[in-house]
C-alpha cells in the first residue's frame, strides 16, 4: 500500500510540475520580451565598465543602433594615439534561453527546500554568467584591436585565453545554461526522501 500511496503521490507531482512548466515558460516568456532590452543594458553597462577598469581605457556610454542592437563605446589614448573602439550585441545571443531557465526553476518548486536562496542563487548564477559573456567577448575583441595598433602587447596566449573563455561560455554554458542551472539548484537544494533517510541512518 505504501509503495503504491508513494507512486500515486510521485506522479501528482510530476503532473503538477508539468503543467508548472508549461505554463510559467508561456508566462516568463511574454515577460521577458518587454524586460530584455532594459536587463541587457544593465548587463552591458556592467561588463563594459568591468572591461574598462581591466584594459585601463575609457568606456564612453551605450549607444543604440538602427537594428536595435545595442553598442558599448570605449576611447583608448596610448603613445599619443587616440582610438575609439564600438562593440556591438545582440542581446538574444546570450538572453535567449532565460524564459526556459526561469521555467525550470518554477518547475522545481515542489523538489526543493529553502527556496528563497536556492532562487536567489539560481539568479546570480544567470546574471554572472551573462556578465562574463559580455566582458570576456569584449576584452578579447579589443586586446586584438590594440595589440594590431600596437597600443598594448598581448601575447598570443593572452588573446587565445579570452577567445577561449568567450568560445566555452557561448557554446556550452549558454547552451546548456536552463539545465546546469536547473541541475545545480536540484542538487543542491533537493528535498528528496532518499537524502531525509540517509540522514536518519547516519
Amino acid at each position: 500500500m505504501q509503495g503504491e500511496e508513494k507512486k500515486k503521490l510521485f506522479n501528482r507531482k510530476l503532473i503538477i510540475s508539468l503543467l508548472i512548466f508549461i505554463v510559467s515558460f508561456v508566462l516568463f516568456l511574454l515577460l521577458w520580451l518587454n524586460v530584455v532590452d532594459y536587463y541587457g543594458k544593465g548587463i552591458l553597462n556592467i561588463a563594459s565598465h568591468t572591461t574598462a577598469w581591466v584594459k585601463n581605457i575609457d568606456f564612453e556610454g551605450i549607444n543604440v543602433k538602427k537594428d536595435g542592437q545595442l553598442g558599448a563605446q570605449f576611447f583608448i589614448f596610448r603613445n599619443r594615439k587616440e582610438l575609439r573602439i564600438n562593440i556591438n550585441f545582440d542581446f538574444s545571443t546570450f538572453t535567449f534561453n532565460a524564459p526556459l531557465t526561469f521555467a525550470i526553476m518554477a518547475a522545481l518548486f515542489l523538489y526543493i527546500k529553502n527556496r528563497k536562496r536556492a532562487y536567489i542563487e539560481a539568479l546570480l548564477i544567470l546574471v554572472l554568467i551573462h556578465l562574463i559573456y559580455v566582458f570576456t567577448s569584449e576584452a578579447g575583441r579589443i586586446g586584438y584591436i590594440m595589440a594590431r595598433n600596437h597600443l598594448e602587447t598581448a601575447s598570443e596566449l593572452q588573446l587565445f585565453a579570452w577567445q577561449f573563455t568567450w568560445g566555452l561560455i557561448d557554446s556550452m554554458v549558454i547552451r546548456f545554461e536552463p539545465f546546469l542551472i536547473g541541475f545545480y539548484i536540484y542538487l543542491r537544494f533537493s528535498s528528496s526522501p532518499f537524502k531525509a533517510e540517509g540522514k536518519k541512518k547516519i
